[in-house]
């Protein structure tokens, strides 16, 4: 993980950057195109992470009107 939008979803679940996702869902992932092509398609995510040196389960709701996985577009 690069950076977490503040006050996003995954920042309330305790996702920080650093953090680095080794399962979604229970499946494991290796690039962030596995991890979006998993997030775009569900209402609630479970990250598995690695966060200094432990593994972490951590529960994201998905806000589908403000996803902090999409850019957002400028108006």
């Amino acid at each position: 993980v690069r950076t977490v939008v503040e006050k996003s979803p995954a920042e309330k679940a305790g996702l920080k950057a650093g953090d680095v996702v080794i399962k979604v869902n229970g499946m494991p992932v290796s690039r962030p195109s596995e991890i979006a092509g998993i997030v775009r398609q569900a209402k609630k995510v479970t990250f598995t992470v690695i966060r200094n040196k432990k593994e972490i389960t951590l529960n994201v709701e998905i806000a589908r009107n403000n996803d902090p996985f999409e850019p957002k577009a400028d108006n």
